[in-house]
């Protein structure tokens, strides 16, 4: 899950994502054809990759078989996502680290 963090801490420290990110999700609210090219291009893009180490972890075991995985990405993009845009602080990997530990963490099945 380390490629996971690396690839997030990737996108936030991008130079350009401070000004695409706020402008996209703009253009995405103003016009639904823009918000289908994003969700068919990039975010499809973000979610395969990120379903592939997530799928990956499951054929490790570090993941359950049953982990919901869409529930995961939801959760590996939006925490990020918010936390950078909406709350203007960085997606440094200390942050990263945390976030993906929570979510494994709530995705391993419950202790008997």
């Amino acid at each position: 899950l380390l490629a996971l963090v690396r690839t997030t801490v990737a996108m936030y420290r991008e130079p350009a994502t401070a000004g695409l990110l706020p402008a996209l999700a703009a253009a995405m609210a103003r016009s639904e054809r823009v918000a289908a090219a994003v969700r068919a291009g990039m975010v499809a893009e973000w979610r395969g990759a990120l379903g592939a180490v997530l799928r990956r972890a499951v054929a490790r075991g570090e993941l359950p078989g049953d982990a919901d995985l869409e529930l995961a990405l939801d959760l590996l993009s939006g925490a990020p996502f918010y936390r950078y845009l909406m709350l203007g602080a960085p997606v440094d990997e200390s942050y990263a680290r945390r976030v993906v530990a929570a979510v494994v963490r709530a995705l391993a099945p419950a202790s008997p």
